[in-house]
């Protein structure tokens, strides 16, 4: 069956972190990573988690460049390549005039997506994500350079999911590491005094659960990765 939360392999503590942000109606959750790490595979059991816990399929709609997954009873919007008019922005405004309550976005591709998922998460849809931003520090930083007002940006985003793969000591085979920050109170004060990136990195990666060297870390100390492989994040 397809994958769940609970199958991806994350450590028990990330998969409880996706879990209470998923718990909150509105508000924009955003995944980060390099290509190939698995977002998207994260996004979808993401989905399957709301639905089993009963979300309507009929108010959780999906934008995707393209769809990669076919998930049941759910409406699923693929931008259109051969017409630069339906972008991710376009189809974004087009579903939100519809009765929806989570968003899923492929990818925050240019600054006008940003800005209608930004304002989407504040009129109280639920959005899930994927960011080009490297790491959870980045994330923040790349919103703030891009403009956005700190308010807005602590106001509206949840929380973060950067994810990597790396080397099993086994066989090889990919060993999925998560960090996950879940904003409160005191992290959207950190966003509101609009920190530069290396501030922002050293301030996430003080945030319990939110340090991903320490997760790979952690995976290192039960054998399942290399030392190495947590040193080179």
């Amino acid at each position: 069956h397809p994958p769940g939360l609970d199958d991806l392999g994350f450590a028990a503590p990330a998969v409880a972190a996706i879990r209470r942000l998923l718990q909150h109606p509105a508000g924009i959750v955003i995944l980060t990573g390099p290509t190939g790490s698995g977002k998207t595979t994260t996004i979808y059991a993401m989905v399957r988690d709301l639905l089993a816990r009963g979300h309507s399929p009929a108010t959780l709609i999906t934008i995707e460049d393209p769809v990669e997954s076919a998930l049941e009873g759910i409406s699923q919007v693929e931008l259109r390549r051969d017409d630069p008019a339906w972008g991710y922005a376009e189809a974004l405004r087009a579903v939100l005039r519809h009765d929806v309550k989570t968003l899923v976005i492929g990818e925050l591709r240019d600054r006008e997506v940003t800005r209608v998922a930004l304002d989407a998460a504040l009129t109280g849809h639920r959005v899930i994500t994927t960011y080009h931003a490297g790491d959870i520090g980045g994330v923040y930083a790349r919103l703030l350079h891009q403009g956005f007002e700190p308010f807005q940006v602590a106001a509206a985003v949840t929380g973060v999911v950067a994810q990597r793969l790396l080397r099993g000591r086994a066989d090889g085979a990919p060993v999925p590491v998560a960090a996950v920050l879940e904003a409160d109170d005191a992290w959207r004060e950190v966003v509101m005094a609009a920190p530069g990136l290396g501030d922002l990195r050293r301030r996430a990666g003080a945030v319990p659960g939110a340090d991903l060297e320490a997760a790979a870390r952690d995976l290192a100390a039960a054998g399942r990765i290399d030392a190495k492989e947590a040193i080179l994040l």
